[in-house]
């Protein structure tokens, strides 16, 4: 397996920003959820 391109950075990230990261990925697991039942439900 190839190495995935992935821009290397010499400062890892700030703690706030994965904070962040994490909050919009937790957000986009609910609307999934959310468009998944919704779709369920036509």
């Amino acid at each position: 397996m190839g190495e995935k391109p992935i821009y290397r950075r010499e400062k890892p990230f700030p703690t706030r920003k994965i904070e962040k990261i994490d909050e919009l990925a937790e957000l986009l697991s609910k609307y999934k959820n959310i468009l998944l039942i919704g779709i369920r439900d036509v």
